[in-house]
């Protein structure tokens, strides 16, 4: 075989075997050697020289109801390899240190303002890298992951035009930080990233095919299908927030009219609750839940209408792609079960597949958080293809 061929099938090999662990640890061989399907020796060698790299560990699954010989499972160490994860939302720069086992070890987060420029929102992000890494200083850091709102452009590592932001278009978000943490740095949509998050450490980790839906300020979806997200030609995929809903609807800010996001986004969910309340305050989303939560009756129906919208959507969505299952996350996981429930009611008996199954639909394992935890999943899944 070509020194290169060997090469190459090691490295593919070795990633195997990572992907494996992150998504199963702790594990045993023998499980180990039928999920890669790697022969017995060459999952020995790699192993070893995990194990003498410190990448994982042996440890004694505890059995204290059996005798005889405890078995050994592999797992991450106590100071595994670890991501900083950035998300960007229209509000916020969050960020955390993600561990390769799925374990959040720090937070934070600078929010931001309303003349938000590309120097000030660069400035900012950076500045947020650099805290990261000081935190991150005695783990290992293997890269930097960014979770954003879309539409992004993953291979140049540019922010597109997202709609209703501050004006900023064509914002160079890797070379910026690449710069300046010499770090290797990793750009999807916040979405696709809630997607990987759910797929290595939630609750779709034996599910092929599922779909992640994000309602936040803004609608999008994280489409996996066979077990790899689907990025299509131009990489942005699952804009649903943007699917016409009303052809005689309200003008957008991408343009067209009666969009889904004018119907059942967290801001004009809670715009409509004002406009109900006659209530020159305007509340947060957040709010909004919880006063329903309580019983509100006006706050009761601005969720119950975002929520028969959100039914529509998620039937197209079901009807196009026969999930799995579909994840519901971002800023609805504030509405947690009675989100589910009540969309569930809308969406699952106009499901042409539930004539002979269930499509259930799930708050996300992460909440809100899910994009975040994504931010830092998405280095894992680069560096692991």
């Amino acid at each position: 075989m070509h020194p290169y061929n060997s090469r190459e099938n090691k490295r593919k090999n070795r990633n195997n075997v990572l992907k494996m662990l992150l998504l199963y640890s702790p594990i045993s061989r023998i499980e180990l050697a039928k999920r890669t399907g790697l022969s017995k020796m060459t999952l020995t060698n790699i192993m070893n020289e995990f194990l003498e790299e410190g990448l994982v560990e042996e440890r004694e699954k505890d059995q204290s109801t059996t005798s005889g010989r405890k078995p050994i499972f592999l797992s991450f160490p106590s100071h595994p390899l670890t991501a900083c994860g950035i998300y960007l939302s229209r509000r916020a720069a969050n960020g955390c240190l993600l561990t390769v086992a799925g374990e959040m070890v720090h937070r934070q987060s600078i929010p931001l303002s309303a003349d938000e420029s590309v120097q000030t929102l660069s400035d900012k992000i950076c500045l947020l890298a650099n805290s990261l890494m000081i935190e991150g200083k005695n783990y290992p850091l293997v890269g930097i992951g960014i979770g954003a709102i879309g539409p992004v452009d993953t291979d140049q590592g540019v922010l597109l035009n997202p709609p209703a932001f501050y004006g900023i278009h064509n914002f160079p978000l890797i070379s910026a930080l690449k710069k300046q943490t010499k770090l290797p740095v990793f750009l999807d949509n916040d979405m696709n990233a809630s997607a990987l998050a759910e797929m290595y450490f939630g609750c779709c980790k034996e599910t092929k095919d599922f779909i992640y839906i994000g309602v936040t300020y803004g609608i999008g979806a994280g489409i996996v299908s066979s077990g790899r997200l689907l990025m299509g030609e131009g990489g942005v995929t699952g804009e649903i927030g943007h699917t016409t809903m009303d052809i005689n609807g309200s003008l957008c800010p991408c343009g067209s009219r009666g969009c889904l996001e004018l119907y059942a986004d967290a801001k004009n969910t809670a715009a409509y609750y004002t406009a109900q309340a006659k209530t020159e305050s305007s509340l947060a989303y957040e709010d909004v839940v919880a006063l329903a939560l309580s019983g509100d009756s006006l706050a009761r129906e601005a969720l119950f209408r975002q929520f028969r919208y959100l039914g529509a959507a998620i039937t197209n969505l079901a009807n196009l792609f026969d999930p799995g299952c579909i994840i519901l996350g971002h800023e609805i996981a504030a509405a947690g079960s009675f989100a589910q429930e009540e969309i569930a009611k809308y969406a699952a008996s106009k499901m042409l597949s539930s004539a002979y199954r269930d499509t259930p639909l799930r708050i996300s394992s992460f909440g809100a958080d899910a994009p975040l935890v994504g931010a830092g999943a998405l280095v894992f899944h680069r560096l692991f293809q």
